[in-house]
């Protein structure tokens, strides 16, 4: 089995923050809390003009605009804050480091402790490029991640093309 691209990954506080910024406002993750301020939003705009303004809808509107986004963010810093723990708590205060290698056949995630974990290319469901990281999201919703500047074996351009040539959808983040 020939590795055509080679990658890695380490966990440190800007990648993982990175990660969580995309799964929290880029993804569906966001759309029920952002669904039900934008109804509470509508319903307080839709009394304060069918029957004025009352002290009622000043705590609405506070929660709308401010309660909700508040939660949201508290939300992201602390599944960032809870990835790093977790790794340190394995690791030590050195970040984890895991390698992933793309063959023809398959991925193979090779973790901190060295165990290989493979992956079909039939059971990945999506290519996610952001600024500094690839992610490859599973059916299972498991993400193998790379960063963009630590290829050792081929090009990060290069490696997205060989991902969409095996059928995988690309989605921009």
């Amino acid at each position: 089995m020939e590795t055509r691209f080679e990658c890695s990954f380490e966990t440190t506080k800007e990648t993982v923050q990175e990660f969580s910024r995309y799964f929290h406002f880029h993804t569906a993750y966001i759309l029920i809390p952002a669904l039900a301020m934008l109804v509470l939003l509508g319903l307080t705009l839709y009394e304060i003009v069918c029957y004025g303004w009352y002290r009622q809808q000043l705590l609405q509107l506070i929660l709308a605009l401010v309660i909700f986004p508040a939660l949201l963010l508290y939300r992201y810093k602390r599944d960032a804050k809870t990835i790093l723990a977790r790794s340190r708590e394995l690791h030590g205060d050195k970040p984890a480091v895991s390698r992933t290698l793309f063959a023809e056949e398959e991925i193979t995630l090779i973790d901190t402790d060295g165990n290989a974990h493979p992956f079909a290319y039939d059971n990945l469901q999506q290519v996610i490029v952001t600024k500094n990281l690839l992610l490859l999201r599973s059916k299972a919703r498991q993400s193998i991640l790379c960063e963009k500047e630590k290829f050792t074996k081929g090009t990060w351009t290069d490696c997205v093309a060989f991902l969409l040539e095996k059928g995988l959808k690309l989605r921009k983040g």
